[in-house]
């Protein structure tokens, strides 16, 4: 994936978002009782969509570094998920894990389109 800009600090605005993000998301992911999705919607689009923002606010910040980008959200997700085992009323399932894993290749698919079509030549 081309890069975005150079990392430099005016970055760090940028690696705050996906900080925050992250951390919503892990307190989410270990909240005990966490509320159930509204009727009629799974609990994995609720982990896909996490993670689409999660890769796309990652892959801002970090842009030199998408593989490792996405081995981190990936082994993160997966840490989530065993840690869930531990929090009363919630437990693992590797559903949950293959909904982040499409999250992250949504979040790389959109980032690559929209840097394509954004360095595309005018007509």
């Amino acid at each position: 994936m081309p890069v975005l800009r150079s990392q430099s600090p005016a970055d760090l605005p940028l690696k705050l978002v996906f900080l925050t993000v992250l951390a919503a998301v892990t307190w989410l992911s270990l909240a005990a009782g966490a509320p159930p999705p509204p009727p009629g919607i799974s609990d994995k689009i609720k982990h896909t969509s996490a993670y689409t923002v999660l890769g796309i606010t990652g892959l801002l910040a970090f842009s030199k570094h998408p593989g490792r980008l996405a081995g981190f959200l990936l082994g993160w997700g997966i840490l989530m998920e065993i840690g869930q085992k531990f929090v009363p009323g919630r437990s693992p399932e590797a559903a949950d894990v293959l909904a982040n894993l499409l999250g992250i290749a949504l979040a790389w698919f959109m980032m690559r389109t929209w840097l394509r079509n954004r360095q595309a030549p005018s007509a």
